[in-house]
């Protein structure tokens, strides 16, 4: 076997121990010399006759023990005397000098912490010759040996050394068989620590010199290469760093990494004392230089959002998606690619706690895109408080899902970090709005006069309409307004155009009134919208010329600052014939016409009044002294007639004194056009009127209308 148990160029039996292999002894070598050294200067007594002092007897034993202390023995011999061991000994041949060169069986199959021992044993003594006083011999006797041995073990371990964190039984303050600084490191000088190392005794051991012990540590920085496009490997070739042998428990050592940055791989060899060694490594990357950069051809946006508004409006409420594909970048770890998966170290047997399987630059390679590590994300809404930053699942595929609790008229902004492994960033945010509703739109008429509510046109010249209407949206406001008039439903052979949007400067509120209000994102602005079709269009066109009794329709377009188009309709009549008279009498319509009342009031009834285009919309009924013109009748403030409107076919009026009153009667039509006045014969209000008299009354009345009548008559030019 290649061990020794010398020390140095000792080789004296004191300087021999034992010694600590980690190999199989399959034999043991001996290299044995002995001598007999006497003591004793004095004169033997006169009766001893000679004697014979010296190595009597010598032998070697070869054992095996096991972790219990127990032996076998595996092999013997017995050692002669002399130089070349050839001489006999015994007590009668002693010899004073024993050299021997032998060699015993060992073993092959020690198990780790069992030992292979020699024992060397050499006996010294001899025999004397006694004799009496006269001189003649009487006979021999021996001297009782002295045995002097030596015993040498081959202590067997063939387990490296481990870090405490995988081995129970041993304390441990150390988290990591390999300690650096930093993994990801902007200065080219690092620390590297290595402790909680231990030499493990077998798990049925009783004492730790069943192993052998750490003996020191040694720290060696390589560069990495790629052997190909998806793995890296230990360049051997290109060591930058090599210490000494490290000792003790605990070690701490400075590395100066070259200038130019690069990945490296630290390894640490833990040797043990019996030539055990155990690899451990760790990877680092030195970057003082490359940083992120943006892509300007491509973008950032909420792909959730409309394209017609440029990604800024979400018009439904599901998901806000995000996607920044291509934008964000470190070209120098696109070029170098430190992040592919690094080649097993098979031959120094690293796998486990000992490689770097988890952290910074795992042997699996780390996930990245475009050399980012990390992309995190934060939002808020409405311009409130950020949410805290939380890391985007699936960060290689550049996007974000957003499931929160939208709402029409919500702002939310988010915030995209880009992140590589230097802990470099930008930051870069975008601006999403919600609204999924159209525009509002309301009382949507004609206008004439100063009247609203208008549904039927009075003139065949359709440039004399004017429509009113209200649209807003609360949420992203009015964008557009577009109008059509034709001739059908939806189709605009007539005219069409667009109204203008009243929008408010930004940062200025509305004033008083109802007409303007503020939607939740963008300028306040005006709701009311008025189309004049004088200004049209129409009269260029030689459009303008309509048709009596025949329905036009307007359509209108509302988008909104979403996008998102709303529409209403209105449907004009035109209707250019007045209403038709009927007849008006005071009192009921199927009684007799009332000529005199003591009452303070009077029921004024009427019928036949037709408008066969639009129908009747009201009546106006007027109370008065004389019959009322159709112009007196529209003056509803006048101060001695009474003017009501009337949607039924009655209507009782009170005097305001006592006189003669006639009723005037005009019907309007919905075109808003009033029909002839018709005016009743007169009631006469009378407080101290008998009914009795009321037949006589009556013929004295008839008489005078007729004379009046005839008066008239006679003074025509008939």
């Amino acid at each position: 076997m290649r061990n020794s148990t010398s020390i140095g160029n000792m080789t004296d039996c004191s300087s021999q121990t034992d010694l600590y292999i980690n190999i199989q002894p399959a034999f043991m070598s001996f290299n044995i010399t002995a001598d007999f050294q006497q003591k004793v200067s004095s004169s033997p007594p006169v009766y001893i006759g000679r004697t014979y002092i010296g190595i009597v007897d010598s032998n070697i034993t070869v054992t095996r023990r096991n972790l219990l202390g127990t032996e076998q023995t595996l092999s013997s011999t017995t050692l002669r005397g002399g130089g070349d061991c050839n001489r006999a000994l015994s007590s009668s041949t002693p010899s004073a000098f024993l050299s021997c060169d032998k060699v015993l069986n060992g073993s092959s199959s020690l198990q780790n912490g069992e030992w292979l021992c020699g024992r060397i044993k050499v006996y010294s003594g001899g025999s004397f010759e006694y004799k009496n006083f006269s001189g003649h011999i009487l006979g021999n006797n021996r001297f009782n040996s002295l045995e002097e041995s030596k015993t040498i073990c081959f202590r067997y371990d063939n387990v490296a050394p481990v870090h405490c964190t995988t081995d129970s039984r041993f304390p441990c303050s150390s988290a990591s068989p390999l300690r650096l600084s930093t993994r990801a490191t902007k200065s080219p000088n690092i620390t590297v620590g290595v402790s909680g190392w231990v030499d493990p005794y077998p798990e049925h051991g009783v004492a730790p010199e069943h192993a052998s012990g750490v003996k020191y540590y040694k720290v060696d920085v390589y560069g990495m290469k790629h052997l190909g496009p998806d793995t890296l490997d230990v360049d051997y070739a290109n060591r930058v760093f090599a210490s000494d042998e490290l000792k003790g428990n605990s070690v701490d050592i400075t590395v100066s990494l070259p200038a130019e940055p690069a990945m490296y791989v630290t390894y640490v060899q833990v040797h043990d004392v019996a030539g055990n060694v155990r690899f451990t490594r760790r990877f680092l990357l030195y970057d003082n230089s490359s940083k992120l950069e943006v892509n300007t051809n491509a973008v950032l946006r909420v792909t959730s959002a409309s394209a017609d508004t440029r990604y800024t409006w979400q018009i439904h409420h599901g998901n806000i998606q995000l996607d920044w594909n291509e934008r964000y970048h470190n070209d120098h770890y696109v070029k170098n690619d430190y992040f592919c998966h690094v080649k097993p170290d098979t031959s120094n047997v690293i796998s486990g706690v000992y490689d770097q399987v988890t952290g910074i630059l795992p042997v699996i390679g780390t996930e990245s895109i475009h050399g980012i590590t990390s992309f995190k994300y934060q939002w808020c809404l409405n311009n409130g408080s950020n949410t805290s930053w939380e890391y985007v699942p699936d960060f290689t595929n550049q996007s974000l899902s957003l499931s929160l609790n939208l709402t029409d008229g919500e702002t939310y902004e988010v915030w995209i970090k880009a992140q590589d492994i230097m802990l470099n960033t930008i930051v870069e945010s975008v601006v999403v709005h919600i609204d999924r509703s159209v525009a509002d739109t309301a009382d949507t008429w004609l206008v004439r006069d100063g009247a609203s509510q208008i549904y039927v046109h009075n003139n065949t010249d359709l440039s004399t309409m004017v429509v009113q209407f209200r649209a807003w949206d609360v949420h992203s406001g009015i964008t557009s307004v577009l109008w059509a008039l034709g001739t059908s439903n939806e189709v605009s052979d007539l005219e069409n155009g667009a109204l203008p949007v009243q929008k408010r400067d930004d940062q200025v509120n509305c004033p008083r009134g109802p007409d303007c209000y503020c939607p939740s994102v963008g300028p306040c602005e005006y709701q009311n919208y008025t189309l004049d079709l004088g200004s049209a269009g129409l009269t260029v066109n030689n459009t303008n010329t309509g048709q009596h009794n025949r329905e036009y329709y307007f359509t209108f377009s509302i988008t909104n600052g979403a996008m998102l188009k709303g529409f209403a309709h209105l449907d004009v009549l035109v209707d250019e014939s007045p209403p038709e008279v009927g007849v008006v009498q005071e009192g009921s319509i199927d009684g007799p016409d009332m000529d005199y009342t003591s009452d303070g009031h009077v029921l004024i009834s009427w019928q036949g009044f037709k408008d066969h285009e639009s129908g009747i919309r009201y009546y106006i009924v007027g109370l008065a002294d004389r019959c009322l013109t159709i112009d007196e009748l529209k003056q509803t403030n006048a101060i001695h007639n009474i003017i009501q409107k009337a949607t039924t076919e009655s209507l009782s009026l009170g005097f305001p004194a006592e006189g003669r009153y006639f009723t005037s009667l005009a019907a309007v039509n919905h075109a808003l056009e009033p029909s002839a006045v018709i005016c009743s014969d007169a009631v006469d209000a009378d407080a101290d009127v008998d009914p009795s008299d009321v037949d006589s009354l009556i013929d004295v009345d008839f008489h005078q209308q007729y004379s009046a009548c005839a008066h008239w008559m006679g003074s025509s030019d008939i």
